[in-house]
Formats: C-alpha cells, sequence, structure tokens
C-alpha cells in the first residue's frame, strides 16, 4: 500500500513544480512552459522544459525526467520518502503515518538512525576507556587534536564479538533492527554478533547531522584496512560522503575530494574545512551530483601513486556530467595530502590547492611527460595518445578549446588536430551505416533503438496513442478493446502502454504512480514523459484513434519478404486477398 492518493494529490499542488525547480535554478518563461540550464548535466544552453500543465519536466540535454517528487529526488539525493517529508515539510503538510512499504521504509529508516547515535556514543565512549588507549596513541600518532577526535565523533570498537550487540539489546532494540542497521551480522547457527570489531570507527553523518552508517580502521590482526557500513535503509555508500556535513557549510568557494578518512580529517584539522570522500568506492554520478549541490568548482586531490592517478582520472569524467568544474592538485614528494601537510605544511598545501590545474590541462601535461617532443617519433605518439584524451571528454567545446592548444604546441594546422580527435568517432559512425547518431535524433530516440526508417510511421502512431491514453482516462476501453500490446513495433512503447493499463485497472495513471512503480527504468520513465509533453501530439478523436491503431494492425500484419517466399499456395493466396480487401475499403477494426 503507497502514501495515500489523496495526501500525494495534496502535496503535488501545494509544490508548484515551476516554484521547486524555480528555488533552485533560475527560470525563465517559455510559451506556456518554462525552461531552464539543467542541473543534472554540464551545458551552457537552456535545454530542461518545465510543463506547467502536467506539472512534469524533462531534459533534452541528457533525457532526465519527472514530477516536483523525481526532482526533488535527483538533486537532493534523497529516496522518495525522503523527497516526500521534504516537500511536505515546505508546504506545512504533515505526511500521514499507515502500514505500507513507505511508511514502513520511514519507520525502518528512523530506527537505524536511532541505533546509529547510540552505537556512535558506544564507540566514542570506548576510544576514551582505558581500553581505547591503542586507538588514541595510534590516532596521536597521525597527529590528531582531541578537538579534532570530539569534532569528528571518531571512537574504537573492543576487539569483542558481542559488546556493542549485548549493550544495543539491552538498549531495547532486536536482533534483526541490529542487522538491519549494518552494526550486527547474523551468526552461522543463531544470533548475532559486533560488524565491527578491533578498529577505529569514523562516523558517517549526512547533511543534516544524522549518523547514517560507520567506517572502521583495522587495528591489527586479519581482515581489511578499512571496513565501511553496508547499504541501509538510511545508508547508501553511493549517495555519501564523508565529511559533507562541515564542508557544506564551509566559507571556502570551492570543495576538496579526496581519497579516505584521515586524509581528510588531516585537511580539516589544517583549516581545509570544505574536504569531502567517498566511502570505500570510485567516486559515483550521485556522489557527483551532490557536490554539485554545494559548489561550482572541485578540485581532486587522490594520492599520488599511479592507482590514484588513474582514480582521479575517472572522477574528472564522472564529473562532466554535472556543472562542476574540475580541477586537478598534484603532490611530489609526498604519497596523500595528510603526509604532505605533516611533511611539507598546511600553506604549502594551499598553494598546491591555488595552482591546481583544470583536469584535461593536467592529463594531458601528464601524457605529454611520456614522450620526447624533439623527435618525430615523440611527437606522433603524443599526438596519438592526447586525442585518444581528448574523445573521452564528452563536452565538445572542451574539446575543441583543448584541440586548437595541441595543435599549436605541436606546430600543426587545428584542423589536422581536430580530425586526429573526431577520427576514432567517424570510423564508429561508419561501421554502422544507416543508424541515426545522436546529433540527429531526438530526445525520445536517443532512448531507444529507433528501428528501420520503415517503422517510423508506426513509431509516430504509438506515441499519439500513448500520449491520448494517458491524457485521456476515459479511452480506456477503447484501447483494451481494440489494442493488443503486441500491435506495438517497438519494444519500449510496448512496455510503457502496458504499464499505463495496469496503473489505470488499479485506479489511478499519473505521472508519479507510472513513473515510480518500479516497473519501468528511468530511460523509460523519461520516454513516457517526453512523449505525454510532446507538442507534436494534437487532441486526438476516437475515431482518429482507431485510424492509428489500423496503422499499427497493418504493419503488424504486414509480411516480410523471406516470410512470403515461404507461404505455401493457399497462404500466399489468403494474404493477397488480404491486401485487396483493405485497398478497396476494408477494414479489421
Amino acid at each position: 500500500m503507497a502514501l495515500p492518493e489523496g495526501f500525494i494529490a495534496e502535496l503535488k499542488s501545494r509544490n508548484s513544480i515551476a516554484d521547486v525547480i524555480g528555488s533552485y535554478v533560475p527560470i525563465k518563461k517559455m510559451g506556456r512552459n518554462l525552461k531552464c540550464k539543467c542541473p543534472f548535466h554540464n551545458e551552457t544552453d537552456a535545454s530542461l522544459v518545465v510543463y506547467t500543465d502536467s506539472q512534469s519536466f524533462y531534459c533534452f540535454g541528457c533525457g532526465v525526467a519527472g514530477d516536483v517528487i523525481s526532482f526533488v529526488r535527483k538533486i537532493e539525493n534523497l529516496n522518495y520518502i525522503e523527497a516526500v517529508h521534504k516537500l511536505a515539510e515546505r508546504a506545512n503538510l504533515e505526511v500521514p503515518e499507515q502500514d505500507g512499504r513507505y511508511a514502513q521504509a520511514g519507520q525502518d529508516r528512523k530506527r537505524v538512525i536511532e541505533i546509529n547515535k547510540v552505537a556512535a556514543r558506544f564507540f566514542y565512549d570506548c576510544l576514551l576507556s582505558d581500553e581505547g588507549k591503542g586507538a588514541r596513541d595510534y590516532l596521536k600518532g597521525r597527529k590528531l587534536s582531541a578537538k579534532t577526535i570530539t569534532r569528528f565523533g571518531l571512537g574504537y570498537a573492543p576487539d569483542s564479538w558481542d559488546r556493542l550487540t549485548n549493550f544495543l539489546l539491552q538498549k531495547g532494540y532486536t536482533e534483526n533492527e541490529l542487522t538491519m542497521a549494518a552494526v550486527a551480522v547474523k551468526g552461522r547457527q543463531k544470533g548475532v554478533y559486533d560488524q565491527f570489531r578491533a578498529r577505529i570507527i569514523f562516523p558517517i553523518i549526512n547533511v543534516r547531522g544524522e549518523v547514517i552508517g560507520f567506517g572502521g580502521r583495522i587495528m591489527e590482526g586479519k581482515g581489511p584496512k578499512y571496513l565501511n557500513s553496508a547499504d541501509t535503509p538510511a545508508f547508501k555508500k553511493s549517495r555519501n560522503l564523508f565529511a559533507m556535513n562541515i564542508a557544506k557549510s564551509s566559507r571556502q568557494k570551492r570543495l576538496i575530494l579526496a581519497e579516505g578518512y584521515m586524509d581528510v580529517i588531516a585537511l580539516h584539522q589544517a583549516d581545509f574545512d570544505n574536504a569531502v570522500a567517498t566511502l570505500g568506492t570510485a567516486l559515483t554520478s550521485e556522489q557527483a551530483y551532490l557536490i554539485s549541490n554545494y559548489t561550482e568548482e572541485v578540485v581532486i586531490s587522490y594520492d599520488s601513486d599511479s592507482p590514484g592517478q588513474a582514480a582521479a582520472r575517472r572522477a574528472a569524467s564522472v564529473f562532466e556530467k554535472t556543472p562542476v568544474q574540475v580541477r586537478i592538485l598534484e603532490m611530489i614528494g609526498a604519497k596523500d595530502p595528510d603526509e604532505y601537510i605533516v611533511k611539507y605544511s598546511a600553506e604549502r598545501y594551499a598553494i598546491l590547492v591555488e595552482n591546481s590545474a583544470a583536469a584535461p590541462e593536467y592529463f594531458l601535461g601528464k601524457i605529454r611527460g611520456n614522450y620526447v617532443l624533439e623527435t618525430p617519433e615523440g611527437q606522433v605518439g603524443y599526438l596519438r595518445e592526447a586525442a585518444g584524451y581528448l574523445r573521452t571528454i564528452t563536452d565538445a567545446g572542451v574539446r575543441e578549446i583543448y584541440a586548437a592548444r595541441l595543435a599549436q604546441e605541436l606546430s600543426l594546422e587545428k584542423d589536422t588536430v581536430v580530425a586526429q580527435v573526431r577520427g576514432r568517432e567517424q570510423g564508429k559512425k561508419a561501421a554502422r551505416p544507416g543508424q541515426n547518431t545522436p546529433s540527429t535524433q531526438s530526445g525520445a530516440d536517443r532512448r531507444e533503438d529507433a528501428g528501420p526508417i520503415t517503422d517510423q510511421k508506426a513509431r509516430k502512431a504509438e506515441e499519439i496513442l500513448i500520449a491520448t491514453l494517458y491524457r485521456n482516462p476515459d479511452y480506456q476501453s477503447l484501447y483494451e478493446k481494440k489494442l493488443p500490446p503486441e500491435y506495438f513495433v517497438h519494444q519500449t512503447n510496448q512496455k510503457l502502454y502496458i504499464t499505463m493499463l495496469e496503473q489505470m485497472r488499479e485506479g489511478r495513471l499519473d505521472i508519479s504512480t507510472v513513473t515510480d512503480s518500479g516497473k519501468l527504468t528511468e530511460e523509460e520513465a523519461a520516454r513516457l514523459i517526453y512523449m505525454i509533453n510532446s507538442a507534436k501530439i494534437p487532441n486526438v478523436t476516437q475515431a482518429e484513434v482507431l485510424e492509428y491503431i489500423n496503422v499499427l494492425q497493418e504493419r503488424k500484419n504486414k509480411k516480410s519478404a523471406n516470410e512470403i517466399k515461404e507461404m505455401d499456395k493457399d497462404d500466399l493466396q489468403a494474404y493477397i486477398e488480404s491486401l485487396s480487401s483493405k485497398k478497396t475499403g476494408g477494414s479489421n477494426v
């Protein structure tokens, strides 16, 4: 059971999508709709359209789409129920408590947050106790002050199988709740045991100040060096960043992205309160979007070794889908920021931050260092590898700028270098003749295999039929009687049609119910929203619906050359007669 339909309707009516999106990015009038720069990818032109009549949005640049709840979910990096609560707070509405998956999800999350808060205090007290002396000595050896330890709420998990588990059970929490919070693990036989043992603990705190998970560094013995909480109702590693709760309020104009807990803590202690880190995984698009909510520039300060540099290059590519400008910090003489600050001082690190290079400039410089440019062989090698790197940059403008710079550096004509950069792309296009390229496809076409050009008539009919059904739910009986799903030529459209009918039979059809049904991918939901709002879709009468259905029926009944070749005499005669019947005005509809 979902949240009550009436509540969701009231929530949306009090949260105009134009007002909500306008609170994040500037929007402007465009006919009866609104337009703005998309906050979910890097662009210079405004390509996100806000449709006020359907209270939805669609970006013609990256294909992201949805309603007001979807927008808040994506831009704030929240799950569904969190976005609902945020909008409810904005509109001064109370979210109804009831049984059902959303209400239960909210209760589970609340319980996990409670457990984490109690566990964090337990770990902190253990660090200050006699048994935490070894952990305190380690942190002291890493030059951390008592003030820093308190600020980050660092703790110690005792070398015991059940100290935290028993402590939490005595507080009234159940074993199932402890495993749900990922502070305990189920045993092979029965019972549970502590997830973190003999480790220094780093509480992970979200931007609301809630303890959502933990990271643990091993003190001694076997096991991974760092252990992070598993995903829970309150915690997703791919959606959160360590120390963002502090960095979001920094007065610095940029954020520093480091690799680990200790790097970030050392940076904060040295007054770089704008440092954050990922949580044991490579940077994800969700984390990049989270960063984009708080800054326009990020300095990647990863380890100076080969794995760190490779990770920096991957991270820079992830940011290409956001408005964030990326710079890369280079350290010489130290492996990571922590070591550099201890060895050379925070003042020198600040100079490195200020002198950090734009990502393309930095990586081209690294490539250049691999070749002797005084030789023809070195110039050719540099050109080829640099062109290969530039091909990975999705922003065409950035590619052109650095291609021109590369041409100047090698004393070549710009067209020569641009051709080298484009060469492999053109080769890929030539290898697949007849396929539409992204530059010539519509936003919807890019989200589905377009099919042969002869199917475009069927595609148009399908899009009009789907949009018309959404706009005219009273046509449902006509559709169910005259339009079986197998008439659809394009698989995605067929899936959209089936999903819409299922929602209508359950008594409710709107963008939220379809896109949040769990039956559609993000791309499929975006395609539906595109079709619903397309200006090319006219108001369609029931008679016109029958005509479009007839287009699909004829396409369904049309035989290919191979099918005709395989027909026996009787089947061929029947097929010819059916075609003749259509030419003389017969209809199967």
